[in-house]
């Protein structure tokens, strides 16, 4: 049996993922990422009188959950080290492909939902669903 040695504080736990290289950024898969999406997208577009509704509905799916991600990511400076860069592309990039405001989504994701992470009464992620179900 192989016995685990787990991190005991933030901070060791921290030194063993940056010794693993996940916080390195990554650029060339940002804009492979970016590219596809809106590829994917234009093609979609172009072609959807071919597809089935349902194959349609499927692929749009995977691309725009992709597209959550690679905003996610965008914002949490996990792609440029230039946090201009960053900002500039994830603002037409969440406005345009996803509707959605990357300002109001950097504020409740990175503010709240970081400063209250996991926090029942304070996180929104958490109550996410809560109208999902009234």
């Amino acid at each position: 049996m192989v016995k685990r040695m787990y991190p005991d504080t933030f901070s060791e736990l921290k030194a063993q993922v940056r010794q693993a290289g996940l916080l390195k950024r990554v650029p060339i898969r940002g804009t492979i990422e970016m590219v596809g999406i809106v590829v994917a997208l234009v093609g979609a577009l172009v072609t959807m009188e071919m597809w089935n509704p349902f194959l349609l509905g499927f692929f749009m799916t995977i691309v725009f959950t992709r597209a959550v991600f690679v905003s996610h990511d965008i914002l949490h400076l996990q792609y440029f080290k230039n946090k201009k860069l960053s900002f500039r592309l994830s603002y037409p990039f969440s406005a345009i492909i996803l509707s959605n405001s990357s300002s109001w989504w950097d504020y409740k994701h990175n503010i709240n939902h970081h400063t209250y992470c996991n926090i029942i009464e304070k996180d929104e992620d958490i109550r996410a669903l809560d109208g999902a179900f009234t």
